[in-house]
């Protein structure tokens, strides 16, 4: 169970700026035994050798909801522009695969 004093956002989902993780990501190495389990390296900038190699945090909520984005209809697409800030051909270009026109 969640502490609300540490989570007080139920089913949200949340990020730690990459920066922050640095340090610890040498201790983790070595909890885990990761190099050895999976054949992954850090540098010594902490960078993970082979180079596709990702790891990250990943919390989970029983109430959380994951879903496919569906098709894009001009108007949402005209509305995401405004609230970026770009232009709606711009956001046609990034979303193309999305779109319902």
């Amino acid at each position: 169970m969640v502490k609300p004093q540490v989570w007080p956002q139920r089913g949200g989902r949340s990020r730690v700026p990459l920066g922050r993780l640095r340090p610890q990501k040498p201790i983790l190495f070595e909890l885990l035994n990761a190099t050895a389990l999976t054949g992954i390296e850090l540098t010594e900038s902490c960078a993970m050798h082979p180079p596709s190699s990702v790891s990250g945090h990943y919390f989970n909520h029983p109430d959380s909801k994951y879903f496919a984005v569906g098709k894009i209809a001009k108007d949402q697409i005209e509305d995401y522009a405004a609230r970026k800030g770009i232009a709606v051909t711009e956001s046609e270009k990034w979303l193309a695969p999305y779109l319902d026109y």
